[in-house]
């Protein structure tokens, strides 16, 4: 499984699972940082990341 961590967690924690999630990334690794969540999604879908993130998001358009 690939993660994307977003924004709002750490950078920090792709280098501590690194063992377990060898692919895992961090928004501001792929110059995502001051994205919007579309811009996020879209990635994320088209690259096979799952999103990692702490928001609450009520609709996906």
């Amino acid at each position: 499984m690939k993660l994307l961590f977003d924004q709002n967690v750490s950078h920090k924690l792709v280098h501590r699972l690194t063992d377990i999630f060898p692919n895992a990334s961090h928004v501001k690794t792929v110059n995502l940082a001051n994205e919007d969540d579309y811009a996020v999604w879209k990635f994320a879908l088209e690259n096979d990341f799952t999103i990692v993130t702490q928001e609450f998001i009520h609709k996906i358009y």
